[in-house]
């Protein structure tokens, strides 16, 4: 396989920039006015100053990314075509929904998307490239863990702590976001063991103090994605480690399921889903054409609520329902048609990867593993951390990184 050509330094500052600010995107959604009382972990101030970094980072990879290899077959790809109708199918439902002004942030959050896949795409193929985004990628995850860790044992800020329960969340402001980026580390961390020494001993450790943090959110729908999905990593490792794996991943069910089943979780909850989907599908017949707008689900739903549901539902807790509602069955649409192109391409992609390459064997498994589990995750909940920050990034990596030469 040859070498690709060299990619422009100047747009290494979107790849790179995100990597390293990750842990810090979620603070965004302070701008969208949606957040609880007491969620914040800074102002307002702080989000729109880093809002400001974000477009200055995209309009350098952009620029920088001007005239290098791929365009013309990245704006033929599907994937992409995709990103562009869920846009388009959020701006149609921004104009005729309740919140123009959360329409706005998630319009302008999906373009940024559509830019870190085409940026990511190009630039990920170079291997050195690949591996200093990565290991940036696991330094600010290991300082984003340990930060949360942080605020949980010592229950700061205190509205925070007692909003989430005591459970971990950090910069991501609720456990189940936490969680969700967690998906992606611990799986991407576990896959450097064929990687250069330094990459190895930083992926480890970030899957180490990931796997804590992850126990440390209580969220219970990644956890049970993550060990349903690990077998796909674990068995690229040998049959003995699958069958370890599949052992211990049976324990922890049990454990889950019985011992440790309402760990930071009012027992009251459990049944709770049933009654927001219930109630979301009473709005998904009301507002099935066009929606009730992007990011306008707690705005519309008090009034379609089941009686013995909560009423401060900020989504419908399940991320095709959500999309139907909040965007319409043309969004709907837009997001079948993605999440099949997504998985066409990536397994158009596995066969670009020659078994002796273990290095990006291994990763296309990790990254396999973070999106089932992902989706497993979004099947009983709703993660905008996987939406926004997650999928279309790591997606430019999966593709890239097995584009043929």
């Amino acid at each position: 396989m040859t070498q690709p050509r060299a990619v422009s330094t100047l747009s290494l500052a979107l790849p790179y920039g995100y990597a390293l600010l990750l842990p810090l995107f979620p603070l965004l959604i302070e701008l969208a006015d949606v957040l609880p009382r007491g969620v914040a972990v800074v102002g307002e101030w702080f989000a729109s100053a880093l809002a400001v970094v974000v477009i200055v980072l995209c309009a350098l990879g952009i620029f920088g990314s001007v005239g290098a290899p791929g365009w013309r077959e990245l704006i033929r790809m599907p994937v992409l075509w995709g990103l562009f109708g869920l846009i388009a199918t959020g701006i149609v439902a921004a104009a005729a929904g309740l919140s123009w002004h959360a329409g706005v942030f998630e319009i302008v959050c999906e373009i940024g998307d559509a830019l870190g896949f085409c940026v990511l795409w190009i630039a990920l193929r170079d291997e050195r490239v690949r591996r200093v985004f990565l290991s940036l990628f696991f330094t600010s995850g290991i300082v984003a863990c340990a930060f949360a860790i942080a605020l949980t044992l010592t229950r700061h800020p205190p509205a925070a702590f007692a909003y989430e329960h005591g459970r971990a969340a950090g910069t991501f402001l609720q456990p189940n976001e936490f969680a969700g980026y967690l998906l992606f580390l611990i799986p991407i961390g576990v896959a450097q063991f064929a990687s250069t020494p330094w990459l190895k001993r930083l992926g480890i450790a970030a899957a180490a103090i990931g796997t804590v943090a992850i126990a440390m959110s209580a969220s219970r729908a990644a956890i049970l994605g993550l060990l349903l999905a690990l077998p796909i990593l674990a068995r690229r490792f040998g049959k003995r480690t699958l069958l370890v794996y599949c052992i211990g991943a049976v324990i922890a069910l049990g454990l889950g399921l019985t011992v440790l089943r309402n760990v930071a979780h009012d027992p009251s909850e459990n049944a709770s889903r049933i009654a927001v989907w219930r109630g979301a599908a009473r709005m998904a017949e009301r507002f099935a054409l066009t929606g009730v707008g992007p990011l306008a689900f707690n705005i519309a739903y008090p009034a379609y609520k089941m009686p013995d549901a909560q009423i401060d539902e900020v989504h419908a807790h399940d991320l095709p329902l959500n999309v139907l509602i909040e965007n319409g069955v043309l969004g709907l649409a837009a997001l079948t048609f993605c999440i099949v192109a997504c998985v066409r391409s990536a397994r158009a992609g596995a066969k670009g990867i020659l078994p002796q390459d273990r290095e990006r064997g291994l990763l296309f498994a990790a990254l396999t593993t973070s999106f089932v589990a992902s989706a497993i995750q979004n099947s009983v909940d709703l993660v905008t951390t996987f939406v926004f920050l997650m999928w279309w990034p790591m997606m430019g990596l999966m593709l890239g990184m097995t584009r043929d030469s």
